[in-house]
């Protein structure tokens, strides 16, 4: 079990910025199969608000397939495709939220109980493997939260072939590292679980 690779966004971007969202790119191409305007369906469908500059999140209202099928006006095959996006994506923070043991109002942006609490359902899981990036371990620092969560920091961004992809580099030092009070909850988290 992994919360992220080398080629996809880190846990708190990923809440951030996508998770319960579909692709800009995905709903273009759904549309021009099914000769549908992308425009008039996003106004329907998405939030204009969200952060996401790539991604689309699924206005609150639209909160059931009968509402989606209402709401789009579409039927038969391209009602079928976009179900199945809206399925795979709609309320995914809520679940996720839900998953990792928490209750009540979920939070818009990631802090450190919530890197804690996946970090620690992840490593509790029934997976033989169980490898996370360090970089999802040092987001236990609020400061390193705060300074190295944006959508640039990450290892490689797959298709691109700039001066950024692969030189991602650690907050700290690993001799630091090895000082810095985020290594004791390493620790606890790896004892916790019982993986060494």
């Amino acid at each position: 079990s992994t919360v992220s690779t080398h080629d996809s966004s880190t846990l708190p971007v990923w809440w951030k910025y996508e998770a319960g969202t579909i692709d800009v790119s995905s709903l273009n191409k759904f549309c021009r199969k099914h000769k549908i305007s992308s425009g008039k369906l996003k106004n329907k469908l998405f939030d204009k608000d969200h952060p996401g500059k790539d991604k689309l999140y699924w206005k609150k209202d639209i909160d059931s397939l009968e509402v989606l099928e209402k709401v789009s006006k579409l039927k038969d095959e391209s009602l079928m495709e976009l179900t199945g996006m809206y399925i795979s994506s709609f309320g995914e923070k809520d679940k996720f939220w839900k998953y990792i043991g928490f209750y009540g109002k979920m939070r818009e942006y990631p802090d450190v109980e919530f890197i804690e609490k996946t970090l620690r359902t992840i490593n509790s899981t029934a997976s033989i493997f169980c490898i996370q990036l360090i970089n999802e371990y040092l987001y236990l620092d609020k400061k390193i939260l705060k300074d190295y969560s944006s959508r640039d920091d990450r290892i490689n961004s797959p298709g691109l072939v700039n001066d950024r992809n692969w030189t991602l580099q650690l907050p700290l030092s690993l001799e630091k590292l090895k000082k810095h009070p985020v290594s004791n909850v390493i620790k606890e988290i790896m004892k916790e679980s019982e993986r060494k």
